[in-house]
């Protein structure tokens, strides 16, 4: 997950880049967490 100009909010998931909304930190926190879990089999 990352935000630089011009993207803004987006993730990367492998080869594939995909639009984030941001709402605040605790949320991002939350999806991070959900997307390791979901990719990686890794709960943190």
């Amino acid at each position: 997950m990352d935000n630089h100009h011009p993207k803004g909010p987006h993730i990367h998931i492998d080869d594939d880049e995909r639009d984030y909304e941001y709402r605040n930190d605790e949320k991002l926190i939350d999806d991070f967490n959900k997307l390791v879990l979901l990719h990686l089999g890794v709960k943190i």
